[in-house]
């Protein structure tokens, strides 16, 4: 990722802030994609809805930092491991959020911010799976 790639990250992500909409937006997109991952998730989501955006900004308030944002993304992906989540499951979730992000800050989310935010995830995706398997 470049000096670029992490500004437009964090930038959005500030902008998205504690805002639920856009987790509605996102577990309703990967739900309707996906439902056979509904069952990986709490019936009432509510907490989860706040969870989400409270950790999507934090990890983005540490992506410049990589070793603080290494550091979390392990804890999370070792978390992750025992909520059900496999390996396959990480592009569903990067492909909904991206296209939730798009959507809940449309039109400010451009193309460069949607390629910024692919590379974000997948690096966070396989930080996450490496603590994972630290784990198993």
């Amino acid at each position: 990722m470049t000096p670029e790639d992490v500004e437009r990250v964090t930038r959005t992500a500030a902008r998205v802030g504690n805002d639920t909409d856009l987790s509605a937006q996102f577990y309703a997109l990967l739900f309707s994609r996906h439902p056979e991952l509904r069952p990986l998730f709490p019936v009432d989501m509510g907490h989860q809805m706040h969870k989400f955006v409270d950790e999507l900004g934090a990890l983005a308030v540490a992506l410049p930092e990589l070793g603080g944002f290494e550091a979390r993304a392990h804890e999370l992906g070792a978390r992750h491991v025992g909520y059900g989540v496999r390996h396959q499951h990480y592009p569903m979730v990067r492909d909904a959020l991206i296209d939730a992000l798009a959507a809940h800050l449309a039109p400010d989310f451009d193309q460069a911010d949607r390629q910024s935010w692919e590379l974000a995830f997948n690096l966070l995706a396989e930080i996450m799976l490496e603590g994972a398997e630290l784990t198993g």
